[in-house]
Parts: structure tokens; C-alpha cells; sequence
């Protein structure tokens, strides 16, 4: 087996795509980590000629299983069941500087989907509100997780900037920092 990281460009010139292109015998397999930005996940494991994954392609898969299971079983901070309007901040707060990269949202179904758009902010040390770039505030539904740069905060809001009504039910805003595979 043979292996070879790489970074590729995505969309953006400032967005990097982590990508590890295995080759085994004639066939090879490309995994591709997203750590900015929402892009689609496509994963290719190829059968062997008896029919079953090859054991290199699952031990690749399993050590990026570990990742998120790594950077999502616990977060920084949490706000969970929340209802408010759109036109209110939810605010995290940090009891101490942490370095934050991503966040994950959760609108309650049961209550139907409302945000339309949306904005994740830092709070910097000049205490100014920063928009974060890489995060396409469109719609939340089920669950969005949105991966930025990392940076030092004391505090993560999540702004409504429209939707389709006015009372929002959110499931779960959480602030989380992302663990590479190893």
C-alpha cells in the first residue's frame, strides 16, 4: 500500500480539502476530509475481487469514524430545547479563552423548520462580534455542522438573519474543536 496526502483547493482558494489518496495493487481509493465549509462527503470503498472491503480501506474509514467521534462526544459548551425569536441571539459563553472551529445546530422538527439563513459570530478579544467565513448560514433542518477557522473566543452566537416564522425551536447549539484523524 502506498499513500500520499495531499491539500486540494476546494471552491474557494482559502478553503483546503485534506485529501489521502490510497493505492493498493491496480485499484486506489481517495478520502477527502472537509474541515471548512459545508461540502458533500463522498466516500469510495471499493470491493476487492472476492467481493469484501479490503481491511487498509476499513482502517482508514474507521480511523476518521474515530475523528468525529473524537470532536463531537463532548462539546465546549451547549445551549439544548431553546425557543426564541429570529430576531434574538443565542449566545454561548465560555468560562475561559477556548479554541473553537466548529459548531453544530439542531432545529425540533416537531415543531417544523424556520431558519432560512443564518450567521455563526465569535467574539473577539476587542469584545467586536466576527462573522465567521465558511459558514453558509442557509437553512438548519436536522443538523448542520459548520466547520471554520480555529480560533480563540470567550464566547460563540448564532444570529437568525431570516426565516420562515418568527419563533424558532431549536434542538441544540453547541460549539465543538474538530480532531484530524491521526
Amino acid at each position: 500500500m502506498a499513500s500520499k496526502t495531499i491539500f486540494l483547493p476546494l471552491l474557494y482558494p482559502s478553503v483546503l480539502c485534506e485529501c489521502s489518496i490510497l493505492f493498493f495493487g491496480g485499484s486506489r481509493i481517495l478520502l477527502c476530509i472537509v474541515w471548512f465549509d459545508r461540502e458533500a462527503f463522498i466516500l469510495n470503498l471499493p470491493p476487492d475481487t472476492t467481493g469484501r472491503i479490503p481491511q487498509e480501506y476499513v482502517d482508514e474509514v474507521t480511523k476518521f469514524g474515530d475523528a468525529l467521534r473524537v470532536s463531537f462526544n463532548s462539546s465546549l459548551a451547549e445551549i439544548n430545547n431553546v425557543t426564541l425569536t429570529c430576531s434574538e441571539p443565542l449566545v454561548l459563553n465560555f468560562t475561559q479563552l477556548v479554541t473553537v472551529d466548529t459548531t453544530m445546530l439542531r432545529e425540533d422538527l416537531t415543531q417544523g423548520q424556520a431558519v432560512a439563513t443564518y450567521s455563526i459570530d465569535v467574539l473577539n478579544s476587542d469584545g467586536v462580534w466576527i462573522p465567521q467565513n465558511g459558514v453558509n448560514g442557509e437553512t438548519v433542518g436536522n443538523k448542520v455542522i459548520d466547520f471554520f477557522e480555529a480560533t480563540s473566543t470567550t464566547a460563540v452566537r448564532f444570529r437568525c438573519m431570516s426565516s420562515v416564522r418568527s419563533e424558532l425551536y431549536l434542538r441544540h447549539f453547541g460549539a465543538y474543536k474538530s480532531q484530524p484523524p491521526q
